[in-house]
């Protein structure tokens, strides 16, 4: 699996993209 940092920052940006869209 990707490095525990790299998919830290990919959560964050889903949680991101997921507000603004509702």
């Amino acid at each position: 699996m990707l490095s525990p940092r790299k998919v830290k920052h990919r959560k964050q940006h889903k949680g991101r993209m997921r507000g603004t869209a509702q």
